[in-house]
């Protein structure tokens, strides 16, 4: 692992310094790294660090970067007992005015002076952090993000950014806007996004979408605002409205959350409030008021029955209210951040997320109908394997344990498969057959293992190709009717470019078996899109 010099003091023998440099095999982002220390005697027997130097080179296409650091320990406190909340997961945190310090200050506290291209360097980046913040250059900034052009009005929507007053504006790409398959036909919809970052980084943030119905020439849509008003506890309080086609199940499968049954009419106004309880742990408490209707009496286009057949039947049911407190809790052990000013920077974690939702619906207030609670609790992870690919799961688990006035729009719903199209498998089955729902318990696992070259990229003729390797599975068990189901898969994938888009295209053998229906096998294709934001693929 290492090679070179360490010396010790033959009269004490206690550490006198090192010289070693780090096996350049093991090494994976830099060429070569050597570690130079020297030790001081403090006492008999405590030897400590005097200075530390790190000199590493890293190789970057043609370019090669050396660079240096140097640390120089004083004001030493030996053995000294420490609090038992010292560490914690908290990395750093910077001071009111740590970002404020001029020259004239790092010269008075710098141990050492600068080199005469250490001098060059340090006014270098002095100018380009001056310049960074010009307005000329945030003009420049924002003006690659405001840039319109056919791609963004058709597929990634049009964004207004103005780095100076902290403000977005996000339209909706007329790829959103256009809607055939809307309830009566062909709905136009129009969706914006604001928000805005105050000085006190205080954050208010709007959400509106308004769609209009040409064969009913009906007005529907839903709004809301909220303001983030305590940002190092990520403290919001949000309000929504609206009257709009709401998806019975928002997870159906493509052939059915666009039929007529996965409708209906809601009325609604709801409250969230939303705050990090402790580090990791994040809690939203929302009531929801709701008035639900049935679109059994509007005027339908006749082409969407031949389309969808049998599952294109609005859903009949008895106009009801329903009052309904929801709480869901999340929670990220050992959550890693930064404190900078006003505002805490989550970095992540090492551990899988935890999370629990609590549904109450309440009756009598506010002449609500109905009264249940459902109950639901999850863990889930994405880890990086090392060299073996990328490895997603998730574990889900619930139950109504009061549904003494259950309505059918309150069950729990699964996403039905595809005949084709395979859908996420982190969230989804994909042979599970047509969508099914519960009022009672049950418990789903899902997982997928991308191998991202670890295979075929030793495979001469399939490296060339740049093909990956992905297999997975999952299961659903419901205490209705005892159903029972697993199911594997396996498949090829290979990322490709669209503008600047990434996506994943893959095919897939699944298999599965249940306890209603005969073993089934067929070959699917998935689509994967990538989020160049969160640097995260959809699964």
């Amino acid at each position: 692992m290492y090679s070179g010099y360490i010396v010790v003091q033959d009269s004490s023998w206690s550490l006198h310094a090192v010289d070693l440099a780090i096996n350049p095999d093991v090494l994976l982002y830099c060429k070569n790294f050597r570690i130079q220390q020297s030790y001081k005697l403090l006492s008999p027997g405590i030897s400590v660090p005097e200075k530390s130097v790190f000199t590493f080179t890293i190789k970057e296409g043609n370019r090669t970067i050396q660079g240096s650091t140097e640390i120089i320990y004083s004001d030493y406190s030996i053995n000294q007992k420490i609090p038992s909340q010292t560490f914690t997961s908290e990395i750093k945190e910077y001071q009111e005015n740590a970002l404020d310090k001029d020259s004239v200050w790092w010269t008075q506290y710098r141990p050492n002076s600068l080199t005469d291209n250490e001098y060059k360097f340090d006014r270098k980046i002095d100018s380009l952090s001056a310049y960074y913040n010009s307005d000329e250059y945030i003009f420049k900034t924002d003006s690659t993000v405001n840039h319109i052009d056919i791609w963004n009005v058709l597929y990634e929507g049009i964004t207004h950014v103005n780095r100076n007053k902290q403000t977005m504006v996000f339209i909706t790409p007329l790829l959103m806007q256009v809607n055939p398959f809307g309830i009566g036909g062909y709905r136009h919809n129009l969706g914006i996004v604001y928000a805005k970052r105050f000085s006190n980084d205080f954050l208010f943030e709007t959400e509106q979408n308004i769609n209009f119905g040409f064969a009913n020439s009906d007005i529907r849509g839903k709004a809301g605002f909220g303001l983030t008003y305590v940002p190092k506890k990520s403290v919001r309080t949000f309000i929504r409205f609206g009257d709009y086609y709401s998806m019975v199940n928002t997870n159906a499968s493509i052939s059915s959350i666009i039929s007529r049954s996965n409708y209906a009419r809601t009325k609604t106004a709801s409250i969230s409030q939303r705050m990090e309880l402790i580090n990791g742990l994040f809690g939203e408490l929302t009531f929801t008021y709701s008035d639900q209707t049935p679109i059994n009496n509007m005027k339908m286009d006749p082409w969407s029955n031949e389309i969808f057949g049998e599952i294109n039947k609005p859903l009949e049911f008895t106009r009801y209210i329903k009052s309904e407190l929801q709480l869901e809790l999340v929670y990220k052990p050992f959550q890693k951040y930064v404190m900078k000013k006003n505002r805490k920077i989550i970095l992540g974690s090492n551990w899988p997320e935890l999370s629990f939702m609590w549904r109450k619906g309440i009756p009598h207030i506010f002449n609500s109908e109905v009264n249940f609670d459902y109950v639901e609790a999850g863990i889930r992870d994405e880890m990086k394997l090392a060299r073996w690919g990328r490895f997603s799961w998730q574990v889900l688990g619930g139950s109504f344990v009061n549904k003494k006035n259950l309505k059918l729009l309150e069950y729990k719903y699964f996403r039905g498969s595809d005949k084709i199209f395979f859908s996420s498998p982190v969230r989804s089955l994909q042979l599970l057959g047509p969508t099914l729902s519960s009022s009672s318990a049950f418990f789903q696992f899902n997982c997928i293992h991308h191998f991202e070259g670890t295979i075929t990229d030793k495979i001469p003729f399939m490296s060339r190709l740049k093909i990956g390797l992905a297999a997975g599975g999952g299961g659903l068990w419901m205490e209705e009717n005892r159903f029972r189901h697993g199911e594997v898969f396996g498949g090829i994938e290979r990322v490709f470019r669209i503008r600047r888009q990434l996506f994943r295209l893959g095919i897939f053998a699944v298999t599965s078996d249940n306890n209603i229906n005969k073993a089934d096998f067929t070959f699917k294709i998935g689509i994967n899109m990538y989020n160049s934001y969160s640097r995260k693929w959809d699964y």
